[in-house]
């Protein structure tokens, strides 16, 4: 809903799927996996924003959040197999003031303060509720003067845990990160460049989560830096547009989730030190006429991401960081005619390696095709659509972790209203 300032939106998630068991080749006719989950996951969100003696700006923005997930392997047939059957649920309430100030057109400065409190109940073994403070406080400037933008920031981050298990809460975070940037546009390219440094506080998931959580788990420390340029033409029929990114990332307390304890355990512990480059560049065009729409997008990755932490430690020191492609890339191409849209994409994702305990395990390289054709129809202020959708055309059932395959070629077929 939305009115003079003042914005809503409800949402409601309800959804049941069986999920892919692993495979191991040489017990395929004893080994049975199987696997269910059940998700609901709702929120309400308000926004309210008003502008007022020209110069200033006010923004308000709240929301609740309640996320409902069960997993259940507990079924006859799953003889080797661990058995759970286990429920979570989180509650989640944010509030968010922002106030800006422009003094001139070419200058902003703003300041806002956020807000959560946040609530994760689960009947595992050995856990008790944990409840979490979350607060956020920022302040920028933002001028951008004949083509040239610079803008710089500060936030701080406070999160206070609290829970009644016996191990207690992780301790206190608190921290202050800058951030500035700085670009240049003449016609229609633009250079830029920025720096950033972001702290990553753990989730309640990944500190808490029985078997999986890890309480000694420290925040994520990340410098970054990046230097790039864009490119844009516009006429009558044609959008063209070319952009290119190189960056170095330079990571502490790196937050990892890797199967320590085996392919069916899986554990969240720290890198103490990785180091990242890359490129990453993307081409896209677009033609438009009276009926007919033609749009081609392509990206690719390529980054160098590899484990520092230990130089004494031959097997791990300078490898790459598991599960972190060398190269990704990926092309789209849309075809639309008056309300039908006819949308094809391909991914392409290179060997990743899984474990540092042998340098044969690594995943192979995979290709997937996605296809999908979309009609849509507006009658007064309702809208509908429909879309068929089949994902894995080429039916290849990679993996994203060893001996569990993905699902290979499926449907999918959503109908939609709007009003």
């Amino acid at each position: 809903m939305f009115r003079n300032g003042f914005s809503s939106h409800i949402y409601y998630y309800d959804s049941e799927r069986g999920c892919p068991g692993g495979i191991v080749r040489r017990l395929s006719d004893k080994y049975v996996n199987v696997g269910r989950e059940w998700d609901r996951d709702f929120f309400v969100q308000m926004s309210y924003q008003a502008q007022f003696f020209d110069y200033h700006q006010v923004k308000l923005n709240a929301k609740y959040t309640n996320e409902y997930l069960r997993y259940c392997t507990d079924y006859p047939e799953n003889h080797n197999t661990a058995r759970v059957n286990n429920h979570y649920n989180q509650q989640d309430v944010y509030g968010a003031l922002c106030y800006a100030f422009m003094p001139w057109q070419w200058l902003s400065l703003s300041a806002s303060y956020d807000v959560r409190y946040s609530k994760l109940a689960a009947d595992l073994k050995k856990f008790d509720d944990v409840f979490r403070l979350d607060q956020k406080q920022v302040v920028a400037a933002k001028a951008d003067w004949r083509g040239l933008q610079v803008a710089a920031s500060v936030l701080h981050q406070h999160y206070e845990d609290a829970t009644f298990a016996h191990v207690g809460a992780a301790d206190p975070l608190d921290k202050w990160t800058p951030a500035i940037s700085l670009a240049y546009t003449m016609g229609g390219l633009t250079l830029r460049s920025w720096y950033k440094n972001i702290f990553r506080a753990p989730t309640l998931n990944d500190l808490y989560y029985t078997q999986v959580g890890n309480r000694n788990l420290k925040p994520e420390d990340t410098k970054q830096l990046n230097i790039g340029m864009e490119y844009h033409y516009d006429s009558p029929h044609w959008n063209l547009s070319v952009q290119a990114d190189v960056y170095q990332n330079k990571i502490e307390n790196r937050i990892v989730c890797l199967p320590l304890k085996g392919t069916y355990t899986w554990s969240m512990m720290n890198y103490g030190y990785t180091f990242c480059r890359g490129l990453n560049a993307t081409a896209q065009g677009r033609y438009n006429s009276a009926d007919w729409m033609f749009s081609l997008l392509g990206t690719l990755t390529w980054q160098s991401d590899v484990n520092r932490t230990d130089p004494d430690d031959e097997d791990t020191y300078n490898k790459p960081i598991c599960y972190s492609p060398a190269l990704s890339s990926g092309i789209t191409s849309v075809i639309g005619w008056r309300n039908l849209l006819l949308s094809t994409s391909y991914l392409y994702v290179g060997e990743r390696m899984w474990s540092y305990a042998d340098p044969e395990d690594v995943l192979k390289p995979y290709h997937n095709i996605d296809t999908k054709l979309t009609y849509t129809h507006s009658t007064g202020r309702t809208e509908w659509g429909v879309c068929f959708e089949v994902c894995d055309l080429l039916d290849e059932q990679y993996e994203h972790i060893p001996r569990y395959p993905m699902p290979g070629r499926n449907y999918k077929l959503t109908l939609s209203f709007g009003i």
